[in-house]
């Protein structure tokens, strides 16, 4: 087989699949998103208490019970919903039930109950749809369970039992359900939770888009029909080949990339500083180091360009004085272990939106240069032993 074709293919078959995917929506926030720093788009029970307190209509975001009947009604399709319904309702949030089970958000009405699971990253357990509709079918007379995820996925079959999708599940989605309640609550300007709605909305784009994108390369594998019999899976064919080979090398190409890419953005004074790939000595500095700054004037290494996720400079020593600049802003971090101490600090691309740069986890880089000079400069050059 020619690797380099089939991969190629590959390649090119999954830039054709991003071209056409319109789903995948970047942020549009220029500013602080506190989500976003949480990580929280893959944490379903952070996600849970947000809509719980937002679905609270005693709850601090200054709506009254506005949020919930506009859920109920427009999101969970029950336009009977009243006012006066909601101002009886309760919100309880991982509500255990029979065999310890806990639903994620259960919305309680005087006449009414809607159990809502919420699935995101985690996998679907045996019965668990089942037990949650027969228990609230027992106790409430119940006749339907909601299952919230990124897109509308349908919950599995050992998650459904015999249960109906429709029918028995109501399928909802954060892309299309979530994204227009919270477009409804940010009419109410005068609430201090729309801000915090509005990131929210960025998050719930930044979630659909990472699992699109994983959809269309499972789709491009032939991995999204496992029991289908009209599309057979082929674990020999070229372009599955050539994504295992991919994913064997998927740690030394990483780090390849985000070289090359380094290789290209710092700006430093190349009279004085060369840059090299680390050797093993160098990983005892940092584990973390993809490349080393030579002193041309020493022939000695003076500091190391890091990523673990963001990026950042490492030194081991650095000029009395020099810890901070002129205007007492602090240039440099000293830290220390029982082995060594050390000096760090974030860099990133000019006009990029912070001083942190996360490159382990960017899909697209950015142009600027990442200019070091001030740091190299503020080095103890001559004191470095080697």
């Amino acid at each position: 087989m020619n690797f380099s074709h089939e991969l190629e293919q590959l390649l090119s078959a999954l830039s054709e699949t991003f071209k056409r995917d319109d789903g995948a929506t970047k942020q549009t926030s220029e500013g602080f998103n506190i989500f976003s720093v949480l990580g929280v788009e893959t944490k379903e029970v952070l996600i849970c208490r947000f809509l719980g307190e937002l679905l609270n209509p005693n709850g601090s975001h200054g709506m009254g019970d506005m949020p919930l009947t506009k859920f109920v009604q427009n999101v969970l399709q029950q336009e009977d919903f009243s006012h006066v319904d909601a101002q009886q309702a309760y919100i309880e949030l991982e509500e255990t039930i029979d065999s310890d089970r806990r639903v994620d958000i259960v919305i309680h009405t005087s006449k009414r109950v809607f159990p809502i699971e919420v699935k995101i990253r985690a996998k679907d357990q045996d019965e668990q749809l089942s037990d949650y509709f027969n228990y609230y079918k027992k106790h409430y007379g119940n006749d339907k369970v909601y299952y919230l995820t990124p897109t509308g996925w349908e919950p599995s079959k050992k998650s459904r039992g015999n249960l109906t999708v429709d029918k028995q599940i109501g399928l909802l989605s954060f892309h299309e359900d979530i994204r227009k309640w919270c477009e409804a609550l940010c009419g109410n300007d005068r609430s201090p939770a729309v801000q915090c709605v509005k990131q929210f909305m960025e998050i719930i784009e930044k979630m659909c888009a990472e699992i699109n994108e994983l959809e269309a390369i499972k789709n491009v594998l032939g991995l999204n029909h496992p029991f289908d019999p009209n599309h057979p899976f082929d674990p020999n064919h070229p372009l599955m080949l050539s994504a295992i080979r991919l994913l064997k090398n998927k740690d030394e190409i990483e780090k390849t990339v985000m070289r090359n890419y380094l290789y290209a953005r710092l700006k430093y004074t190349e009279s004085k500083y060369s840059l090299d790939d680390p050797g093993k000595e160098d990983a005892a500095i940092d584990s973390h180091a993809l490349l080393k700054i030579v002193s041309k004037k020493t022939k000695k290494t003076i500091a190391w360009i890091c990523v673990a996720t963001n990026l950042y400079l490492v030194a081991q020593k650095v000029k009395s004085g020099e810890m901070t600049r002129s205007n007492n802003e602090q240039l440099w971090i000293n830290e220390s272990s029982e082995k060594r101490e050390y000096f760090w600090q974030y860099i990133a691309p000019t006009g990029y939106k912070t001083p942190k740069f996360p490159l382990k986890t960017l899909t697209e880089f950015p142009d600027g240069k990442i200019e070091i000079d001030a740091w190299l400069e503020s080095i103890a050059q001559e004191d470095i032993e080697r």
